[in-house]
């Protein structure tokens, strides 16, 4: 298993065993290895965690804890040794001065958090915040509607231990017509395992997939709702669409809308991708009180890639 290296500020941070069996501790000159977690922060009022490994590629790493007398400081600064900290070709010296860099600046110097052009990306999104404002009140009218013709209650204030609150969570999907047979995978996976579905809402960027999930409606109880005024200008995809080209990047943003619109509409939002199956209905574990999950705001679902720039935190 691993192990991890606890600093205490101050004594009074010691775990009271210590304090007991070690003389040196008034003195902070002591070591020691603590197999029982939750005798090691007995005495902590707060505790601070930095998650830090070495990945491949990286060179060696040193970590500094530097007590803060004024501010507080949560966040963690990076710095790294390169020739030149102004261009994005940078590359490792041994011998040149440390120098701040990014969160996720990249063992070749490469900071993966570039600023945006304004006039083709930062006005564009200007144009298509502009136009979910100024359409966001007639939006989940429509939803509030599908969901109410699909039996489904409107969201409760009061939620009550131990009740299963099926009426709370909404599973909201978003597909355009490029991705579309992935989502009849879904819906053909579902049926075989006798799922219900009619919590599920659907999310199409075109007219196409919403005329192929009304299809699927009748039979499996699945909502669908196309944001016209939203996605009609997205692209439907196709055969040479790649992962991060414009219409991948314009499919973020409307899952995002997507997930939004649900939320404000008052209820709980499992959201996923189209292409993945059910074994079972995945909203009976959240809304399971024993499962500990409703200890949480937000769960997210590692989506396997490992770069910094994935990183949850």
């Amino acid at each position: 298993t691993d192990e991890a290296l606890l600093i205490y500020n101050h004594a009074d941070a010691i775990p009271d065993k210590l304090l007991q069996s070690s003389p040196a501790v008034n003195e902070y000159e002591f070591i020691t290895r603590i197999d029982n977690v939750t005798e090691a922060i007995q005495n902590c009022g707060s505790l601070n965690v930095q998650f830090t490994h070495t990945p491949v590629g990286f060179r060696p790493q040193c970590h500094v804890w530097i007590p803060a007398h004024n501010l507080p400081a949560f966040h963690v600064d990076r710095w790294m040794r390169f020739s030149d900290a102004t261009t994005n070709s940078n590359k490792f010296n041994h011998n040149a001065p440390l120098q701040h860099v990014g969160s996720i600046t990249t063992p070749n110097g490469v900071d993966r958090f570039d600023l945006p052009a304004f006039k083709t990306l930062i006005s564009a999104h200007w144009k298509a915040l502009l136009q979910f404002f100024e359409n966001s009140d007639v939006v989940l009218e429509d939803i509030r509607k599908i969901l109410k013709s699909n039996g489904i209650k409107p969201p409760t204030a009061k939620q009550i231990k131990n009740d299963t609150l099926a009426h709370e969570a909404i599973t909201v999907m978003t597909v355009n017509y490029g991705q579309s047979d992935l989502l009849v995978n879904f819906f053909c996976a579902a049926k075989a395992r006798g799922l219900d579905l009619h919590r599920v809402l659907v999310f199409v960027t075109d007219e196409e997939t919403k005329q192929l999930v009304e299809g699927f409606s009748k039979d499996l109880g699945v909502m669908v709702y196309y944001d016209e005024r939203n996605f009609a200008a997205l692209p439907k995809g196709g055969e040479h669409v790649k992962y991060g080209d414009g219409t991948f990047t314009s499919m973020m943003f409307a899952k995002i809308l997507c997930v939004l619109y649900v939320n404000l509409s008052g209820y709980d939002t499992l959201y996923q991708d189209v292409d993945i199956v059910y074994y079972r209905n995945p909203l009976d574990f959240f809304n399971d009180y024993g499962s500990g999950s409703q200890n949480f705001d937000m769960i997210f679902q590692h989506d396997g890639s490992s770069q910094p720039r994935y990183a949850p935190y």
